[in-house]
């Protein structure tokens, strides 16, 4: 079963296909800088939050997050839509820098990649 960026479970296919985000609709709502990684709001998603603003929240991994209309996406997976206009399943950090989201530090992943990576960084963490 896949989690979500907060440890929850996904939806199933057919809640996934009615939500998906698209391209389009990702670039209506947020801009994207490929050198830094950044995302800004493009539009107000809620009343505390103004055009302009950072989006995301760090995750307790140090990955970013974001969330659009009340689901969650790591930033490094809608750096890729935005820029590529697909939604990978998953996209890895090339420096292991889980905040360094700048478009030539990510490249595609499987998910037995990412669960390999994510091991070797406990074993590492475990050594020091």
């Amino acid at each position: 079963m896949r989690l979500n960026c907060q440890g929850l479970p996904q939806p199933s296919g057919t809640e996934r296909l009615s939500k998906s985000l698209t391209a389009e609709r990702l670039r209506e709502l947020l801009s994207y800088d490929r050198a830094t990684g950044a995302f800004h709001w493009l539009v107000s998603p809620a009343s505390s939050i103004r055009p302009g603003t950072r989006a995301g929240w760090r995750h307790s991994s140090g990955a970013t997050c974001i969330t659009i209309n009340g689901r969650h996406y790591f930033a490094r997976r809608l750096a890729w839509l935005h820029v590529t206009g697909a939604l990978p399943a998953a996209v890895q950090n090339i420096d292991g820098d889980l905040a360094n989201d700048a478009f030539e530090n990510l490249r595609l992943a499987t998910i037995n990649r990412m669960g390999r990576l994510r091991l070797n960084r406990r074993a590492a963490h475990r050594r020091a």
